[in-house]
């Protein structure tokens, strides 16, 4: 790739995900409606998109922030295009940090004086190459590695100094862009890639940041401590991602519509966040000392085999449908259900507060039995008048001095609930009861516009006392 095209492609993904003139520009408008500034009404206060966007942070100099100019670039000469594997290595001279070798296939070809020069660019050719860099020489120069398309690898390791703080890669079908920050907050030099190419993240950072632009897949990878992230026909692998606060974001296309997301696999990390079109979790997540925190402008799935548990932290769901059919644990649990029905199976199980919402539908027990265990539940369905929800079968065991709350605008429906140690509150339009069960507890139905009435044996009310408001 020319350098003139090179700084085009940089300049378009700029403009494209938010970081050039014209993003900048555009952004400047959204943020306005009339002449005036534009209100943020969230649906739920503690989710909310602008939590998860990010941007991506390109200095005057897109790829190198240490305004040094001139570029070397190195090939595998006379090695290059013959079928075999060629490696390349680039590293600190030993006891310098100012000199930078270059290594072809074991042999020193070029020292680089990153205080005369700001990039090295590395020429692959069709045979399968291999790159690894030392994270170390990115606070003194850029790294450009063409992949000549033979199936290719780039290994980034080091930081036995512990000065990286956070890392943000960017994954495109055209290559990937990659950018570290230290713990002092300053910009490393970037390391682009051209082409399809198998990434090994070997770093041991706090935080990362994964931005893609196509549907991705996030599975283990067979190694302990590590997670791989699949688009199109390349790999990204990370490694020490139980420290890590692992931030995904699917980037829109030039329709504004944004990929998706599944998880599959034992994936277990420090703390993520989760932005895509649809997210669908197959497999068992798992945080350590962080919280869950997913946002999807289309479906959330948490299949009938999947699990989402955080140790010592919140769950927080917010999508356009949200249908949870496998398991949930966590300190609390928020599900919010913006456009479709909230359809709920399984068991949540949590230490302190569960509340599923439904903004513009209803909340659906699925006909199999959905356990809760906490302190406080609380279902709520609003938005319009004829909003219907139905409990099939929930069975919830609440802790302490706590309370189970079902207030719905429309018409609520109850087959089957047996609350353990709490009270119950069922607030509606209208009220049709099988059977209510709070043996120990207060039980209190207020339809509001309309009536009470059986189905079944119903309606049969078992609990300490009783307390009813029928409009009709």
């Amino acid at each position: 790739m020319k350098s003139s095209n090179r700084t085009n492609w940089i300049h378009w993904l700029g403009d494209r995900f938010g970081c050039g003139r014209a993003s900048t520009e555009a952004a400047a408008k959204r943020g306005r409606k009339d002449g005036k500034p534009v209100t943020r009404t969230d649906v739920y206060p503690r989710i909310y998109g602008s939590q998860l966007e990010s941007r991506i942070v390109l200095n005057g100099s897109p790829l190198n922030p240490f305004g040094v100019g001139g570029e070397v670039t190195v090939d595998a000469g006379d090695d290059a295009g013959d079928g075999s594997q060629d490696s390349f290595e680039v590293r600190f001279q030993a006891g310098s940090t100012t000199d930078v070798e270059v290594r072809v296939n074991g042999e020193t070809t070029q020292v680089v004086d990153t205080t005369q020069t700001g990039t090295i660019r590395i020429a692959g050719s069709t045979d399968s190459d291999r790159l690894v860099i030392d994270a170390a020489v990115l606070q003194s120069v850029a790294v450009i590695f063409d992949a000549g398309g033979g199936g290719d690898f780039l290994e980034l390791e080091g930081d036995a100094l512990g000065q990286w703080a956070s890392s943000r890669i960017t994954l495109l079908d055209a290559g990937a862009l990659i950018r570290l920050t230290d713990i002092g907050g300053g910009l490393s030099g970037a390391i682009e890639i051209n082409g399809a190419v198998e990434i090994l993240d070997g770093l041991a950072v706090g935080a990362r940041s994964v931005l893609v632009g196509e549907s991705i897949s996030i599975a283990t990878s067979g190694q302990p401590d590590s997670v791989d992230v699949s688009w199109q026909s390349s790999v990204l692998a990370m490694a020490s991602v139980q420290t890590t606060q692992l931030a995904l974001q699917s980037l829109p296309d030039a329709g504004a519509v944004r990929s998706d997301m599944t998880f599959h696999g034992d994936i277990v990390v420090g703390g993520l966040e989760v932005s895509a079109h649809s997210v669908e979790v197959e497999g068992e997540l798992r945080v350590l000392d962080g919280s869950i925190v997913v946002l999807a402008d289309g479906n959330f799935v948490l299949t009938q085999d999947g699990r989402m548990e955080a140790m010592v932290g919140d769950i927080e769901v917010d999508a356009a449908m949200v249908n949870l059919e496998g398991s949930v644990e966590a300190v609390n649990f928020t599900a919010v259900s913006r456009v479709g029905q909230l359809s709920v199976a399984g068991t949540i199980e949590v230490e302190e507060d569960v509340s599923l919402i439904a903004s513009s539908s209803g909340i659906v027990g699925t006909g199999v039995a959905t356990h809760v265990i906490g302190s406080n539940l609380h279902l709520q369905a609003s938005g319009h008048v004829g909003l219907n929800t139905r409990v099939a079968t929930l069975e919830a065991v609440l802790l302490g001095d706590a309370s189970l709350v079902i207030d719905n605008d429309g018409d609520l429906a109850v087959n089957s609930l047996n609350v353990a140690n709490g009270d119950v509150t069922l607030t509606a339009d209208s009220l049709t009861v099988e059977s209510i069960t709070a043996a120990s507890g207060v039980v209190t139905l207020d339809a509001t516009t309309g009536g009470i009435s059986g189905v079944g044996a119903g309606p049969h009310v078992t609990s300490a006392s009783l307390a009813i408001t029928n409009a009709s």
